[in-house]
């Protein structure tokens, strides 16, 4: 765990370093200490969730991307609209069930020229 604090850790510092931000306006920003800023950067702690999400919106990153480093740009979600995304991976499975129909239904019809 200690190794992803670290990899997170360091994709703040660039993104903080990128907004020409120091650690003290990303704490107070952040509503946290400076020392816990500096800890998150070197990887010793790590944002709560909450905290995240905010860092998140507030620079315009994906939550996928600060955790994981992974760009939307870098999957193939990043081609299908949020739409789809969203519900494919709701918990309403009569939602999900219509779309999957809806989609054959289009094969079907787009496959018959």
């Amino acid at each position: 765990m200690e190794n992803l604090y670290a990899q997170i850790g360091q994709r703040i510092v660039q993104i903080r370093r990128s907004n020409n931000l120091t650690q003290y306006q990303l704490a107070e920003m952040l509503d946290i200490s400076v020392k816990h800023c500096s800890a998150i950067e070197r990887g010793k702690s790590s944002l709560s969730l909450e905290k995240m999400i905010d860092f998140c919106d507030h620079f315009g990153v994906d939550l996928d991307y600060l955790i994981r480093g992974i760009k939307k740009s870098d999957t193939i979600l990043s081609c299908i609209p949020h739409t789809v995304v969203e519900i494919m991976t709701s918990d309403d499975e009569k939602r999900k069930q219509l779309f999957i129909e809806y989609i054959e239904m289009f094969n079907s019809i787009s496959n018959s020229d």
